[in-house]
């Protein structure tokens, strides 16, 4: 009889220890990882977020198409120093439009590579959280057997 109790606690400790094994992985390595698959979101955060009680992830909205920037109208004027003037200041301008472009695509990268941690945060928590419950759930009906079993053995 004791030795029911005895891998019953073992079988939970290690139950456990996988459980946070798992969750730190998912959180320490969610920046290294490619986009959650369609299967995961359907599955952790569309199904069994709303079953563990978590709240839906945001939508974020980080547009940087250069399309959607509102352009503005300028005043031309004709530069003092004439022409060699104008094509050393297209080029300067060229120079920096690419720069800027080189830019945005560097934060374009970063903004997907956070959304995509973010994403498998969120499944690192709704794998946690579920976890919790079926361990709790363990716990209470583990109790409850043991108490059952002892006090039947103890009535006889």
């Amino acid at each position: 009889m004791n030795y029911v109790f005895f891998y019953l606690c073992l079988a939970l400790m290690v139950a456990s220890l996988l459980e946070t094994i798992l969750i730190t992985n998912l959180h320490s390595s969610s920046r290294r990882r490619a986009p959650v698959p369609r299967w995961v979101r359907v599955v952790f955060l569309g199904t069994l977020e709303r079953l563990v009680g978590l709240p839906p992830m945001p939508p974020k909205e980080h547009s940087t198409d250069p399309n959607a920037a509102v352009e503005e109208g300028g005043v031309y004027m004709n530069p003092p120093g004439g022409k060699h003037l104008v094509d050393t200041t297209l080029d300067a301008l060229r120079t920096l439009g690419r720069d800027v472009q080189a830019i945005r695509r560097q934060v374009d990268r970063q903004q997907r590579g956070n959304h995509n941690s973010e994403e498998w945060t969120q499944v690192a928590g709704v794998i946690d959280r579920f976890l919790f419950w079926l361990y709790a759930v363990f716990i209470i009906v583990s109790f409850v057997g043991m108490i059952c079993i002892w006090a039947f053995s103890y009535s006889k």
